[in-house]
């Protein structure tokens, strides 16, 4: 009886598979603890925590309170938000209490922090601004109607000039939740005057807007309901140009990140979105990943990591209380850490987490039939790999297509990546353990296998894969 073989190694680079696809298309349905890299599995970097492990008896809580701590890394000041208190952090890593236990806002909105160098702008909830002067460093707060500057429930820095969203502001009696406004330049006042720089304007969407981020020389507007950018005009006078970006919007507030040259979102529809600027337009692609992501919680935060010139575009990282990825430019992969804020400092990849206890490597790869149906017999298979832990292969199978998957038991690879198991079905599913993922290295699984049925065949008999006699 002659032996075939079939190399799986295109699925090490796509990771889980972004839809549900047909039979023998190389991708995972469960990848996690490795990162998918050009050439196969690498290893994941590891988030290292910001504060000291274990933490001194002078820190404050700042344990997981999903969605919480907040980490934004500033231009001169780094700030930490839990879920009642907000800290500036000092250079020696202490933490200055700028409040502490608010007790009139709700407790499930994020903090949003618009970076000014040495001036802050900070809102929470829509009814609580911060503010620290840039020339004199001392902190305001105010729960009340602000002279100048709107309630607001989200902040952004546009090239020195303040924007909010999702504003209320006493002498705009029709300013609402998919509103957004605009300071002065050089001056957070936000009063319309006969300078007629500020202003304010609604969003094309109904319902709240979400998020406002900057992305290149624009500013994009995240809302329940739609997408919108604006841009600076100077004609008729300097104000904001507005265009549709989408008639669709995203999951929650924190369910999106990046920085000014790639953002990243999970959509109201459940799939997976990046947002880049191309030359003189935006592109927004759908990546999918719907059966993963949809399953997530609204309190999901998405967080990123720019690259540097050997790791390219940067890793974003999507949790929720339950589950965290990474997406990488080449695939999305699980992790066991359920990430709330991460930054890269001092190059190095640092953030607040809370590991769910499973860090052992597994993939479990899509259905595989080898192109032809009826019954096959896999006898062994050979894994390009490397590392000091133990790799073991597995197998779901079945001879019903219309059954369960069942699954055989693991099977140590010896020291030349080799193992022997034998099993009969009409398909399969490969899968893959191993237990250091700190130094992962797979470039592909070979399995050779046997057609010990015919029923189907007429003609020349050939395999469709590489054949071995």
């Amino acid at each position: 009886m002659r032996e075939f073989d079939y190399t799986f190694s295109d699925g090490l680079k796509v990771g889980l598979r972004p839809y549900k696809t047909p039979r023998n298309i190389e991708a995972f349905i469960s990848l996690k603890n490795a990162r998918v890299g050009k050439y196969g599995l690498i290893p994941l970097e590891e988030i290292e925590d910001i504060f000291p492990q274990p933490r001194p008896e002078t820190y404050p809580n700042v344990n997981q309170d999903w969605p919480f701590p907040q980490y934004f890394h500033g231009q001169q000041v780094d700030l930490l938000g839990l879920r009642k208190t907000f800290y500036e952090v000092r250079s020696d890593g202490t933490l200055t209490p700028v409040v502490i236990d608010i007790d009139n806002v709700q407790t499930d909105d994020l903090w949003d922090v618009g970076d000014f160098g040495k001036y802050q702008l900070v809102t929470k909830d829509g009814n609580f601004l911060l503010e620290k002067a840039g020339d004199t460093g001392f902190w305001n707060k105010t729960d009340t109607s602000h002279a100048s500057i709107p309630m607001a429930k989200t902040v952004e820095n546009f090239k020195g000039q303040a924007l909010v969203g999702n504003i209320s502001f006493a002498s705009w009696s029709e300013a609402d939740e998919n509103y957004i406004a605009w300071s002065k330049i050089g001056s957070v006042s936000f009063v319309n005057d006969r300078m007629n720089i500020a202003g304010y304007r609604p969003m094309h969407f109904n319902g709240p807007v979400y998020k406002l981020k900057r992305l290149g020389d624009y500013i994009v507007v995240y809302g329940l309901n739609g997408i919108g950018i604006l841009y600076p005009v100077s004609v008729p006078a300097p104000t904001y140009g507005y265009d549709s970006l989408a008639n669709f919007g995203i999951a929650s507030k924190g369910a999106v990140g990046g920085d000014e040259n790639v953002h990243c979102f999970i959509g109201k529809d459940g799939n997976l979105y990046k947002v880049m600027k191309k030359g003189k337009s935006f592109e927004v692609g759908q990546l999918g990943y719907k059966e993963k992501v949809s399953l997530m919680s609204s309190d999901s935060v998405v967080s990123y990591v720019p690259g540097g010139e050997s790791d390219g575009e940067g890793d974003f990282y999507i949790s929720d209380s339950d589950i965290g990825y990474v997406l990488t430019s080449q695939g999305l992969t699980a992790t066991h850490q359920k990430v709330t804020a991460v930054s890269k400092l001092d190059g190095v990849t640092k953030g607040f987490y809370e590991s769910d206890g499973d860090t052992e490597f597994l993939g479990v790869t899509d259905i595989i039939d080898f192109g032809f149906r009826g019954q096959k017999t896999i006898y062994t298979f050979e894994v390009g790999c490397s590392g000091s832990g133990t790799y073991s292969i597995g197998l779901d199978w079945r001879m019903d297509t219309n059954a369960a998957f069942q699954t055989t038991q693991y099977v140590a690879l010896n020291n030349q990546g080799i193992a022997t198991l034998i099993c009969a079905g009409a398909e399969f599913r490969l899968r893959l353990k191993y237990t250091n993922p700190a130094d992962i290295d797979v470039s592909y699984i070979k399995i050779r296998y046997k057609s010990n049925d015919k029923r189907a065949m007429r003609g020349y008999y050939r395999a469709p894969n590489n054949e071995r006699r």
